[in-house]
C-alpha cells in the first residue's frame, strides 16, 4: 500500500511540530490569564444559579439531532458577567457527564489583541488544536498551501467548521463581546468588525452542530444582529440577569468585602449590618459593592461607616462622576498626575505595570535628557501604590497582580471596569463638565508617542551593550521601543518636537538607534529577515526611518551622507524597507536620491519581490510601478528561485499579477522546485488568477519536481473553482503524475471530494485508470481504501469495474477491508462482490480482515459465505493470520464460527503460532476452546517445547496449568530444562524445575550447563535454591567457571560460598 499512502501524504512531521506550525500560522492569543483571573475572584458556592435556569438547561441539552444553539446571557455593567462566564466554563469543562469540548474567549477593551473580534475564532481554533491531534490533521490541509502568510479569517472559520464536523457538540463561549472595538484601519463604514464576526459566526453555526454562549451587556448591535438572523436554522435562547438571580451571591460577596475591610477592629454585628445594607443598596451590581468597599475605612466609627454606605451614589455613572469631581479638586500637580494615569490606561496598547507607568509618568513630566531616577520610589510596595496611584484616581482604577508578590512593580494598572473607559470616552458631557476630556484621541496618542521617544533618548539608554539588563533596569524601555511608532501613526501628526526626538533617536553618530533596534526587532521585521544570517540588526537608521515611512527623517539622514544603498543579507536595504510597507513618498525620495532598485539583500532579495510579498495591497500597484519605472528587474529571483509573479500567485494578487505580466514578467518561469505561477495559483485556490494566467499563455501541462500539473494540484488542495476553471480552459483531465502515474481522479477519490469526482468524470476522466505500484490501484480502489461510499457508488454507476482482470491483484473490496472501511465493504457485498476471490499467494478477503482485526468486517464476510478455513499457498488460514497479527477479538470471532484448530499442511498449528508471537491471551483463548496442550504440530513440536524454545515463561506456566508435560513420550525430560538454560530463559528454567523437581537426580547438570553457555542469571537463580546451593562450596565449579572466563558466574559462586560459610 506504499503508493496509496504516497498519494495522500508526504514526509510527515511529528504531530507536535505540525501543531506548533499551525499555531504560529494562526497568530493567536490564548485567554487563559483572563479566565483564571476571573475564576480566582469567584466565591465558593456562587454562580450556580445559572445552571438551574430553563434557558441554560435547554441550550445545554444533548438531544441527538439538535441543531446549533445560541444562548445570549445579558446583564448590566458590574453585575458579574465575566465571573459567571468563567464559572460556566469551569462547570462545563469539569462535568464528567458532558463530553463536549469547551473553548472560550474573554474580550477586554484594554488590550488590543483581546478587543479585536478577529482573534476570537483564532483562539478557539488554537485551543482545539492543542487538545486534539485529529484537529491538527484537519487544519494541515488548509495550512500547507497557505503557510507562507498568516491565516485569513475565512480560512480559520473554514477549519473550525471541518473540525466541528468530526468533533461533535463543541461548545464555544465568548465573554464581553460588547467590549470589542475595531482597529481604526479595519473599520468599514458599512460593516463593523463585531457585526462581521457575528455574521461569520452564524454561517459557521448553521453548518456545524455547535453550542454558542455569548455573555455581554444588552448591546443594540448584537441584539439587532440576532433578530435579523435566520431563526429557523439556529435555536436562540436569551436570558437577562436580574437582581433576584444574584441576590444570594451579592450577599456573600458583600459579606466578604465588608469583612475583609473591617475585621481588624469592628465587631461581627456591625460587619453583618453593613454587609446587609451594602447588598441591599447594590441592586445586583458586584462592582458597586466593590467600589463601596474602598470607602469602608476601619478607622471610621460606626456612624461614619453607616453614612459612607448611605452617601455612596446608587449608579455606576454617578459613582464615576463623584470620582471625577474628586480629581478636579486635587492640587494642580496631583490633578495632572491623575489625568496622566487615566490617559495611559485609556490609550496604551496594553496594560502597563506599576513600574512602567511610573517611568512613563516621570518621562511625561521631565524635560531633561537624563533618566529621572530621583522620582522613583524607595520601595515598590503598597504604600507607594496607594499614595501615588490609587489615591489619585480612587475607584476608577484597579491594580492587579499576585497577592503573594511582596513587590508591586510588576502588578498591572487597569480601569476598575470597562464601564470606566466608556464613561470617559462616550459619556463626554458627564466627564467634560468637570474638566476631564479625552475626546481628541489623536492628541492623546501624540502625548504618548512623545513620552516614549523622550524616554528612549535618555543618556542612560544610549550604551549598546547589555540589552537584557536594560530591559530589567528600565522596564518601560520595551513598551516605548515597540509602541512609539504605533502611537505616532494613531496621532496622524509629526510635530517639530517629535521630529526632533526621532532624529535624536536615529542619529547615526550615537548608539541609541542600535539599542532601540535590538528591542524592537522581535516580531517587527521578521518578515524581512533571512534565516541563517548572523547580523543582529539592520544596517543603519536609514533602514528604520524608511521602514516607518518617516520621509522627513529619511531626508535628514540622507543630508548626513549615510550610505543610501547599505544592505545586508538578513534585512536588506532602506529601499526594500520602504517598499515592503508601501511608503510611497519615502520610496520616491530614496529613488530620486539614487537608491539602487536592484540591490540584493534580506529574506526576499529584491525590492520588487518584497513589495509583492508584504506591501499592503491597496498601495502595491503604485509601488510596483515606481520600482519598474526606476529600472527594477521584473524577473529577479530570491533564494528559492521565486520572482515577483510567483509571490503574486502565492497570495492571489490578480491585479498585481496582471500588472507584472503587462510589463513583461515571464509567465512560465519556475522556481527551484519546478513551481510556476499557474501551479502556485492552483495550489492556493485562486481561480480568477489561474484564469488570467492561462489566458495570458501559461502552460497548463507544466509540472513541478513531483510531476504534478496545475489540475492535479487543484484537486489535491480541494480547490474546486480552480479545478473547473482549468478544465474549462482545456487542461488534460487524464494527465499522469509522478512515479506512480496517478491521475487527478485518483487524488479526488482519496480526498473524498464527490464534487471534484463529478466534475472530472463529466469532463472525460477515465474511471478505471490504473496507477503503478504494488498493488496497482484504480480510483475505485482508492475510494474504497479511504472509505468514501458515495464516491464508490458514483464510480460504479459510471462504469468502474469491481474485479481486476489480473487475478492476483486486490479487488476494490480488498482495498476497503485493508482500509478498515465497514460501510464500503457492506456496500460491495450488498451489491454482489465475490467474497472468495484470492489475491497474492491465495489470500482471501477474510484473511485480510483477520489481519486488520476488524471483527465487524469478519462477521460480515462470513455472513456472505466466506470460507472460514481458506488456506493460502503458504498454509495460512484466517485464524492463524489473526493470531500472528495479535488480534484477539478477531481470533475469538473466528473460533465462534468454528475455525479449525488443526495445523494446515506444512504449517504450524494455531497454538504454536500464538506461542511463537508470545500472545498469552490468545493462547488461553485457544486452550479454552479445547486445543490439546500436548499435541504435536506438523513440525513435530509440542506447545510446551515451542514455549520453552522461545522463552515464553508465562505461556509455559499456562500450559502446565492445562496439563502439558515435557515430552510425554520421552522420559528424558531433562533436555527441556537444558534447552531453556542454553538459551538463557531464566524464568522458564525456574518454572520447570519448580514444577518438576524430580526430573534430574544430579543437580550439577544444570549448573554446569549454565557455566558452559555463560548464563549468569540462570546460575544465580540456581545457587539461591536447594539442592544447587551447596555446589557453591565445591571448588571445582569455581575453577571450571574461571577456566571458561565466566567472570560473573565465578563471582556468584564465590559470593554464595562466603554466604554459606557465614551461616555455618
Amino acid at each position: 500500500m506504499k503508493s496509496l499512502q504516497l498519494l495522500t501524504t508526504g514526509v510527515q512531521k511529528p504531530i507536535e511540530e505540525q501543531r506548533r506550525d499551525l499555531l504560529l500560522w494562526l497568530g493567536t492569543v490564548f485567554p487563559d490569564n483572563e479566565y483564571h483571573a476571573a475564576l480566582s475572584l469567584k466565591l465558593h458556592g456562587t454562580c450556580s444559579w445559572i445552571l438551574h435556569r430553563t434557558q441554560f438547561q435547554e441550550w445545554l441539552s444533548m438531544a441527538q439531532h439538535d441543531g446549533p444553539k445560541v444562548l445570549w446571557i445579558r446583564g448590566g455593567p458590574g453585575c458579574g458577567k465575566t465571573i459567571l462566564t468563567a464559572s460556566i466554563v469551569e462547570h462545563l469543562s469539569s462535568d464528567t457527564g458532558i463530553a463536549s469540548p469547551v473553548v472560550y474567549f474573554f474580550c477586554t477593551s484594554e488590550d488590543e489583541s483581546r478587543r479585536d473580534p478577529d482573534f476570537i475564532p483564532r483562539s478557539w481554533l488554537a485551543q482545539l488544536l492543542n487538545r486534539y491531534d485529529d484537529a491538527v490533521k484537519i487544519g494541515l490541509s488548509t495550512y500547507e498551501p497557505n503557510k507562507y502568510r498568516t491565516a485569513t479569517t475565512s480560512e480559520v472559520w473554514e477549519i473550525l467548521g471541518r473540525i466541528c464536523q468530526n468533533i461533535r457538540q463543541c461548545i464555544f463561549i465568548i465573554d464581553g463581546l460588547d467590549e470589542c472595538e475595531p482597529h481604526q484601519q479595519q473599520q468599514q463604514p458599512w460593516l463593523s468588525t463585531t457585526e462581521r464576526f457575528l455574521e461569520d459566526l452564524w454561517k459557521f453555526a448553521v453548518v456545524s452542530p455547535v453550542k454558542i454562549l455569548i455573555s455581554s451587556r444588552k448591546d443594540a448591535e448584537i441584539f439587532s444582529n440576532i433578530r435579523s438572523t435566520c431563526q429557523d436554522c439556529i435555536t436562540f435562547f436569551e436570558y437577562d440577569i436580574w437582581p433576584e438571580d444574584t441576590s444570594n451571591d451579592i450577599m456573600e460577596f458583600s459579606k466578604t468585602v465588608v469583612h475583609n475591610r473591617l475585621k481588624v477592629n469592628k465587631d461581627q454585628d456591625l460587619i453583618e449590618e453593613i454587609s446587609r445594607e451594602t447588598a441591599r443598596r447594590g441592586s445586583g451590581m458586584f462592582l458597586w459593592v466593590r467600589l463601596l468597599g474602598l470607602q469602608l475605612d476601619p478607622g471610621k466609627n460606626k456612624t461614619q461607616l453607616r453614612q459612607a454606605v448611605i452617601k455612596m451614589p446608587r449608579g455606576l455613572e454617578q459613582t464615576y462622576r463623584r470620582e471625577v469631581e474628586f480629581i478636579m479638586k486635587l492640587d494642580e500637580e496631583e490633578r495632572a498626575r491623575a489625568m496622566s494615569i487615566l490617559r495611559w490606561i485609556l490609550f496604551a496598547r496594553r496594560p502597563l505595570t506599576v513600574h512602567e507607568l511610573t517611568e512613563a509618568l516621570l518621562s511625561e513630566e521631565s524635560s531633561t535628557s537624563s533618566y529621572p531616577s530621583s522620582g522613583l520610589p524607595d520601595s515598590w510596595d503598597e504604600y507607594y501604590v496607594n499614595g501615588m496611584i490609587r489615591k489619585l484616581c480612587r475607584s476608577l482604577i484597579d491594580v492587579r497582580g499576585d497577592p503573594a508578590d511582596s513587590s508591586m512593580e510588576t502588578h498591572t494598572v487597569h480601569f476598575m471596569h470597562s464601564s470606566v473607559r466608556e464613561f470617559l470616552t462616550h459619556h463626554i458631557a458627564a466627564a467634560t463638565e468637570h474638566g476631564i476630556s479625552f475626546t481628541e484621541a489623536c492628541k492623546e496618542h501624540e502625548v504618548l508617542a512623545r513620552t516614549c521617544l523622550s524616554y528612549l533618548c535618555y543618556e542612560e539608554l544610549t550604551i549598546s551593550s547589555g540589552i537584557d539588563s536594560k530591559v530589567s533596569d528600565f522596564p518601560f524601555t520595551l513598551y516605548a521601543s515597540r509602541e512609539w511608532s504605533a502611537h505616532l501613526t494613531s496621532s496622524g501628526n509629526i510635530s517639530h518636537e517629535i521630529e526632533a526626538l526621532i532624529r535624536k533617536l536615529l542619529d547615526p553618530a550615537t548608539c541609541r538607534w542600535k539599542v532601540w533596534s535590538n528591542l524592537v526587532l522581535p516580531g517587527r521585521v521578521d518578515s524581512l529577515s533571512r534565516e541563517g544570517t548572523d547580523k543582529p540588526i539592520p544596517t543603519g537608521p536609514l533602514f528604520w526611518a524608511s521602514y516607518l515611512g518617516l520621509r522627513n527623517t529619511v531626508q535628514w539622514l540622507l543630508s548626513l551622507n549615510v550610505d543610501i544603498n547599505a544592505s545586508d543579507k538578513r534585512y536588506g536595504s532602506a529601499l526594500q524597507a520602504a517598499a515592503s510597507r508601501g511608503h510611497i513618498k519615502t520610496l520616491q525620495l530614496l529613488i530620486e536620491s539614487g537608491a539602487d532598485v536592484n540591490i540584493s539583500g534580506g529574506k526576499y532579495f529584491y525590492a520588487i519581490i518584497i513589495a509583492v510579498k508584504i506591501c499592503p495591497p491597496e498601495r502595491l500597484k503604485e509601488v510596483i510601478g515606481i520600482l519598474l519605472e526606476a529600472g527594477a528587474d521584473i524577473d529577479s529571483c530570491d533564494g528559492d528561485g521565486r520572482n515577483a509573479l510567483h509571490y503574486a500567485s502565492l497570495t492571489g494578487l490578480t491585479e498585481a499579477a496582471a500588472f507584472l505580466i503587462q510589463h513583461g514578467a515571464c509567465i512560465d518561469a519556475s522556481d527551484r522546485n519546478g513551481w510556476t505561477a499557474l501551479l502556485l495559483a492552483s495550489a492556493h485556490g485562486y481561480p480568477q488568477l489561474a484564469d488570467l494566467l492561462v489566458t495570458k499563455g501559461a502552460n497548463m501541462e507544466a509540472v513541478n519536481k513531483e510531476g504534478q500539473t496545475p489540475l492535479f494540484i487543484a484537486v489535491k488542495m480541494n480547490h474546486h473553482d480552480t479545478l473547473k476553471c482549468l478544465l474549462q480552459q482545456g487542461a488534460q483531465v487524464n494527465c499522469k503524475t509522478g512515479d506512480y502515474d496517478f491521475v487527478p481522479l485518483h487524488i479526488a477519490a482519496a480526498k473524498g471530494s464527490i464534487e471534484a469526482i463529478t466534475t472530472l468524470v463529466h469532463h472525460g476522466a477515465l474511471v478505471d485508470t490504473k496507477a503503478k505500484g504494488q498493488p496497482p490501484m484504480t480510483p475505485l480502489s482508492v475510494a474504497a481504501f479511504d472509505g468514501h461510499v458515495s464516491i464508490v457508488q458514483f464510480l460504479i454507476e459510471h462504469g468502474a469495474v469491481v474485479t481486476d482482470s489480473v487475478s492476483e491483484h486486490p479487488t476494490p473490496l480488498v482495498f476497503g477491508i485493508a482500509g478498515k472501511r465497514y460501510p464500503v465493504v457492506k456496500f460491495f457485498l450488498d451489491h454482489g462482490a465475490p467474497v472468495g476471490t484470492t489475491i497474492y499467494s491465495g489470500y482471501t478477503p477474510l484473511h485480510i480482515a483477520a489481519y486488520t482485526g476488524q471483527v465487524d468486517i469478519i462477521q460480515l464476510l462470513l455472513l456472505h459465505g466466506a470460507a472460514v478455513d481458506a488456506v493460502t499457498t503458504g498454509g495460512a488460514t484466517p485464524l492463524t493470520t489473526a493470531i500472528a497479527a495479535g488480534n484477539t477479538l478477531a481470533v475469538s470471532c473466528l473460533l465462534e464460527h468454528n475455525a479449525t484448530l488443526e495445523p494446515s499442511t506444512n504449517k504450524a498449528s494455531p497454538l504454536t503460532v500464538a506461542i511463537k508471537h508470545g500472545f498469552l491471551e490468545i493462547v488461553q483463548l485457544l486452550l479454552q476452546h479445547g486445543v490439546n496442550p500436548e499435541a504435536y504440530d506438523l513440525g513435530q513440536i509440542t506447545p510446551l517445547m515451542a514455549a520453552v524454545s522461545w522463552g515464553r515463561g508465562e505461556i509455559v506456566r499456562l500450559l502446565l496449568q492445562y496439563g502439558a508435560r515435557p515430552e510425554p513420550q520421552n522420559k528424558d525430560s531433562v533436555t527441556f530444562i537444558l534447552l531453556a538454560i542454553k538459551q538463557g530463559h531464566t524464568d522458564v528454567v525456574q518454572t520447570l524445575i519448580e514444577h518438576f523437581p524430580d526430573l534430574n537426580p544430579d543437580p550439577s547438570t544444570y549448573l554446569l550447563c549454565a557455566i558452559e553457555f555463560d548464563r549468569p542469571d540462570v546460575a544465580r537463580m540456581l545457587l539461591e535454591r536447594e539442592p544447587y546451593k551447596v555446589l557453591a562450596k565445591d571448588p571445582f565449579y569455581v575453577a571450571f567457571a574461571a577456566s571458561k572466563g565466566r567472570d560473573a558466574i565465578t563471582q556468584s559462586l564465590i559470593q554464595h560460598s562466603m554466604e554459606i560459610d557465614v551461616i555455618d
